[in-house]
């Protein structure tokens, strides 16, 4: 592939076209006049509970429907990107999905047969919804009233009372200015779980995410102030388009799921990292205990990672089994050991194996932030003694959304790492012994739907007693990825 500088700052600037078009340009985005902030648990009520939905402004109009165990919410003209999940408990529902479409949002709720939900209420900002035993439902006024679902009203801004759409019986709904006259019976495809991971970060992205079978197209600029990393300090442009498979077998928390991804990694000034890689990645899971759940991965890679900052070049196939602990509703603990083998073409010396085990803890904060900490220990046995190392690592992360639905996540990693190899240092023989920060800065954008566009940052400085070793880097990237949710 050419390499010539002109073409990476091309590419690089139709990347950032694409990113601040939506800004400057009339999209549907801008007919989403509300947002939808919260949803919570607001207590019990005579027979049953109460769930608050906060907006940002009153809704210009909404439609419910109950069909079996399924409650439907639908919004035209609004936006759930910052909706945060904060039901905590028995509230009535379970496996809470969120749909969001161009111009509208659609929440649904799985309710159990004996217990019927409804909208009790509507103020300026915030909506009221109650779930109660199917024979008595509270009304405005905390009085109980007995009512079939047949029976149960909608509420629209105007206040009107009319009879809800049922599965069995469907009535008659008079039609509401941008409303679909009727809601699709669908699947519920996330749980409330994941919709805390969704507004986190761990799976924010878009609608396809959560399909089966998502092909996904990516293209990345990057820049390294040192591309060797070494004291010579080459400055380097780098261009990496490559394409991705994701299958998982089924929408919600799904026992299998496996990832196949392919990229062309081309830099200026050096043909060192030049190449085509290949990922595979594929994870079991299988709950053990009410909080406790097991993953079995398996991970390949073939000349290298497929991430736009990797330079590294050979082969390894890696083999992991973690547990994930939840020891309350916004803690986890991860807890994981692995079996790694590196194959190198070019230099057998550094053909090794390498076990490795650590662990995370994870805190979420709420409104979508987090933070979590972890630490990893690395034993490295390459064939040639001189290049065995043992290595710690510590880390830290903090993420926190902004505004518009994007998100920031900063982070931090030190690692010391010490070699069996011996070096000259004051006039002694002491073994090589290296420390690495890394500082890292990474935002996250939605640009439309399905397309996601990343702006990342880090720091890394070597320090070593064998001098020759020691650098610093500044490395900046900039990738788009579409996705296509096949199935």
């Amino acid at each position: 592939m050419p390499k010539p500088s002109a073409l990476v700052l091309i590419s690089l600037t139709t990347l950032l076209s694409a990113a601040w078009s939506p800004i400057f340009a009339q999209s549907a985005a801008s007919k989403l006049s509300v947002k939808l902030l919260k949803i919570s648990c607001a207590g019990e009520i005579s027979g049953g509970w109460r769930v608050l939905l906060a907006t940002d402004a009153k809704l210009n109009a909404y439609m419910i429907r109950q069909g079996g165990e399924h409650f439907y919410l639908f919004f035209p003209g609004t936006d759930a990107s910052i909706l945060q999940n904060e039901m905590r408990g028995n509230c009535g529902f379970t496996n809470l999905r969120v749909e969001q479409g161009e111009t509208n949002v659609e929440l649904a709720f799985q309710v159990a047969p004996d217990l019927l939900a409804s909208v009790a209420r509507q103020e300026e900002n915030r909506l009221e919804i109650t779930v109660t035993k199917a024979a008595t439902t509270a009304n405005v006024n905390g009085n109980n009233s007995i009512q079939t679902a047949r029976e149960q009203p909608i509420l629209a801004p105007t206040q009107n009372l009319v009879p809800i759409q049922n599965e069995d019986a469907a009535a008659t709904i008079p039609p509401v200015e941008q409303v679909s006259p009727r809601l699709p019976e669908k699947p519920l495809t996330e749980s409330q779980d994941e919709m805390e991971k969704r507004t986190t970060g761990a799976s924010r992205k878009s609608e396809s995410r959560r399909r089966r079978l998502v092909l996904s197209l990516s293209l990345s600029n990057v820049f390294s102030s040192n591309i060797k990393q070494d004291e010579d300090r080459e400055p380097s442009f780098g261009f990496a388009p490559g394409w991705g498979i994701h299958f998982q077998n089924r929408n919600s928390n799904p026992d299998f799921e496996i990832d196949y991804s392919q990229t062309s990694h081309s830099f200026t000034n050096t043909n060192r990292y030049d190449r085509v890689s290949q990922h595979l990645e594929a994870k079991f899971y299988r709950p053990l205990f009410r909080r406790l759940k097991s993953e079995t991965g398996m991970e390949i890679l073939l000349k290298g990672s497929s991430d736009s900052d990797s330079r590294s070049v050979g082969n390894q196939y890696t083999f992991l089994q973690a547990f994930e602990y939840r020891i309350a509703r916004r803690n986890r603990l991860r807890v994981y050991g692995a079996y790694r083998i590196k194959k190198f073409e070019d230099s057998p010396g550094r053909n090794a194996v390498n076990p490795f085990f650590g662990f995370r803890y994870e805190q979420r904060l709420g409104d979508g932030r987090r933070w979590e900490i972890g630490y990893r220990y690395d034993d490295n046995r390459t064939e040639d003694p001189r290049r065995r190392y043992l290595r710690r690592s510590y880390s830290g992360e903090f993420g926190t959304p902004l505004f518009g639905g994007d998100r920031l996540t900063l982070g931090a990693r030190y690692r010391p790492q010490l070699y069996t190899r011996q070096i000259t240092f004051d006039g002694k023989q002491v073994p090589r012994s290296d420390r690495r920060w890394t500082f890292s800065a990474d935002w996250e954008r939605s640009l439309r739907h399905n397309l996601d566009l990343n702006v990342g940052y880090y720091f890394e400085k070597r320090n070593s007693n064998d001098r020759d070793e020691n650098f610093n880097e500044h490395f900046f990237g900039v990738s788009l990825t579409y996705r296509f949710g096949l199935w």
